[in-house]
């Protein structure tokens, strides 16, 4: 899932920022090999959305699918 803190848990185990974080969705853009210690690496992600999506609905904001500052009325999608 997008937006879900991947690659600010990699930071937090390395103890310094080496993976690129934001406060909106889609700041990972390829993948990404970190060697967190001399045993472990993890790889950071794009979240993928496996669904096709058509039109935008709350879910899809939830889910963070869709960029809110690109909704023309935002309000309007809250239930």
């Amino acid at each position: 899932m997008p937006n879900v803190g991947k690659s600010s848990i990699i930071n937090v185990l390395r103890n310094k920022p080496v993976c690129a974080t934001g406060g909106t969705p889609f700041v990972t853009r390829g993948l990404q090999e970190v060697k967190v210690n001399s045993k472990v690496f993890m790889i950071d992600t794009p979240g993928i959305m496996l669904q096709k999506l058509e039109g935008e609905n709350s879910l899809q904001i939830i889910r963070s699918a869709v960029q809110v500052d690109e909704l023309p009325n935002p309000v309007a999608m809250i239930p």
